[in-house]
């Protein structure tokens, strides 16, 4: 036994585990991946930008220097040649303040491609970059194909590949005198983004860490009231009932759970002292005539009961045989109700003559309390779409307690009145009444208002029970009103057929 008490323990943990586990496992790779996409669209863009950026600079500074120099000549009235060879410190200083800002190398070529004026970087330079390759020179020259040459090592001009920009020089319309041609090498393109993926790389481990540990605290703070809760289901089934588990708390889910959990833990413990309650008031009904059998007939073969007393003790023993088959009778109604054995089969009826049977039926027991019977109808005819069997027994039961419990020389008035869709059927009867804190558990399963069972001692507290059960599988309803020492009052609504 103690062996599966340890499994049982073992399984729940574990599943209690696996919660934390894949609530821990789920955020954090909800987390990830959300960063990770976040972390390829930035990078991505960023790289895009930054490409898109190198590609401008080096196009808008080779376009830069090339009009320079057309300035240069169109206030010296020099051609390109004089002026890349006249004026070589003002060239200079240009090239170099934008090579410099734009971290580019600049080439100045003639017209058949030789270069007069270079500051190639280290990552482009070559052993020999003295003349422009010719196909090079002339897809520079024009601007639609330079865009071809983008990025290229410029036909082996560039030891590397670079991010090329070029400004075909025209001193006079239509004629190419030479070639700007600024360069940036992919390198630095290429470092750049790596950089920024390694600084991406670690934020992504930083806040998968910081995740991590959210859900480490988060799963806590949800699995903990679970863990509350598992002791207490734990009580709860070895039959502590007074177990209540905190309802307060952050989550209003696990609140409500808790809630729920303490609400089924009462209705549980009601249930566990009603059925006590009902076991032992069967076992008493049950135990008492058959006593009573047992020891008048065994009075009656001994010869203990004289001969001229056994009629008036035979029908003592018929009237509790009686009484036994009513309470086998009522379970078995009862079993046969809740297990779905017994099926309703509604038809068109009128209510009223049924009422009115029922109350012939019990003429005698009317007439031997002396009690006054009052019937009133909305119409004379009230038809209704029942279970006519089952509405009988319904109103059979609650006819028969009003007079059980009626006074001698009480009143039983029994009305019949439309409401809505429905019609409303009210028994009601003068008499005890029951206490206010009885009427929320009348219609409870072996429920008795009666503990000192002496008003009703032929009952075991089913009849309204049974009543509840038949009205709820037809869809209806039921409430009590009573007032103690005065009166007690049931309605139930039925479909107007």
């Amino acid at each position: 036994m103690s062996e599966k008490v340890k499994a049982s323990d073992h399984k729940k943990l574990n599943i209690l585990g696996s919660i934390r586990a894949k609530y821990l496992v789920t955020f954090s790779l909800l987390i990830s991946i959300v960063v990770l996409l976040i972390s390829i669209i930035i990078s991505s863009s960023i790289m895009n930008f930054v490409v898109s950026t190198r590609f401008a600079a080096v196009d808008e500074s080779s376009e830069l220097i090339g009009l320079i120099i057309k300035e240069i000549s169109g206030f010296t009235d020099k051609d390109y040649d004089q002026i890349l060879e006249e004026y070589p410190e003002k060239i200079n200083k240009v090239v170099d303040n934008i090579a410099s800002m734009n971290k580019v190398s600049v080439v100045i070529t003639d017209r058949i491609g030789n270069v007069k004026y270079s500051t190639i970087s280290e990552e482009l330079a070559k052993f020999d970059n003295s003349v422009l390759p010719r196909e090079a020179l002339y897809r520079l020259s024009s601007h639609d194909t330079a865009k071809e040459l983008h990025t290229s090592d410029l036909y082996g001009f560039y030891a590397s590949e670079g991010i090329n920009g070029a400004y075909a020089v025209e001193i006079d319309e239509g004629i190419v005198d030479g070639v700007v041609l600024v360069s940036a090498p992919v390198s630095s393109v290429e470092d750049f983004v790596g950089g920024l993926v390694q600084t991406l790389v670690m934020s992504f481990l930083w806040i998968t860490i910081a995740a991590v540990i959210v859900s480490v605290f988060i799963s806590e703070r949800i699995v903990s009231p679970l863990k509350t809760m598992q002791k207490a289901a734990e009580g709860v089934a070895v039959g502590n009932y007074d177990i209540q588990v905190p309802e307060q708390g952050v989550d209003n889910e696990v609140a409500e759970l808790a809630a729920a959990f303490n609400e089924m833990a009462k209705v549980v413990q009601e249930k566990e002292i009603a059925q006590r309650s009902f076991l032992g008031s069967v076992s008493h009904d049950m135990r008492t005539p058959m006593t009573s059998i047992a020891g008048f007939v065994d009075g009656i073969l001994d010869g203990t009961i004289p001969y001229e007393k056994q009629d008036q003790y035979l029908r003592i023993v018929s009237a509790e045989t009686h009484r036994l088959s009513r309470l086998v009778s009522s379970l078995l109604d009862l079993t046969r109700i809740q297990s779905g054995e017994r099926k309703f089969t509604k038809e068109s009826f009128d209510v009223c003559e049924l009422l009115r049977l029922i109350l012939i039926s019990m003429e005698k027991q009317i007439d031997d309390k002396r009690i006054e019977i009052e019937f009133d109808s909305c119409d004379e005819k009230c038809p209704v779409f029942a279970d006519r069997d089952g509405i009988h027994q319904v109103a059979y039961n609650l006819i028969h307690n009003a007079i059980k419990f009626t006074d001698e020389g009480g009143t039983i008035k029994i009305s019949v009145d439309t409401e809505n869709e429905k019609y409303l059927v009210s028994v009601y009867n003068t008499g005890k009444g029951m206490k206010r804190e009885e009427l929320p558990h009348i219609f409870d399963r072996f429920y008795k208002t009666d503990p000192s069972r002496g008003l009703d001692k032929s009952g075991v507290g089913l009849g309204l029970f049974i009543v509840k059960t038949i009205l709820d599988s037809h869809g209806e309803s039921i409430h009590a009103e009573s007032e103690e020492g005065k009166y007690s009052c049931f309605k139930f609504t039925l479909t107007k057929g």
